[in-house]
């Protein structure tokens, strides 16, 4: 039986370097789904060589391996090269979007973020998944 398989519920990845957000976006993500919440995009590629998740939410700024470069880098590794990626930013620059969309990211928040919509997204992802 698949890692996949054997889950009774669905896993999430989470991304975000600010602690506080981290924080709030975990415990609503928590309320239908397990969440590994890591503080950086090297972070997430570790946890995605360890373990299989159903989806991505990364923030897009962040120190070092940005949400852009953590999603190439996750895409790459076995059985992950669909995951749905959900991508947060603050940004108001276009081109982030653009590049979000072009590397296949399904959806785009703005912060400040709705949690609302965000857990719409998230779940209808894993609805998918």
């Amino acid at each position: 039986m698949s890692q996949a398989a054997s889950r009774t519920r669905s896993v999430v990845l989470l991304a975000e370097d600010d602690e506080p957000t981290r924080r709030i976006l975990a415990r609503e993500l928590g309320k239908y789904c397990d969440v590994v919440a890591v503080e950086d995009g090297q972070a997430g590629v570790v946890a995605a060589r360890a373990q299989r998740f159903d989806v991505v939410v990364t923030d897009f700024s962040m120190p070092g391996l940005d949400g852009i470069a953590m999603t190439q880098a996750v895409r790459r590794l076995p059985g992950m090269e669909a995951i749905p990626v959900v991508l947060l930013t603050s940004s108001t620059d276009k081109h982030v979007d653009l590049d979000a969309l072009r590397l296949g990211a399904r959806s785009i928040l703005h912060k400040p973020i709705s949690l609302t919509a965000l857990g719409d997204i998230v779940r209808r992802a894993l609805a998918r998944a």
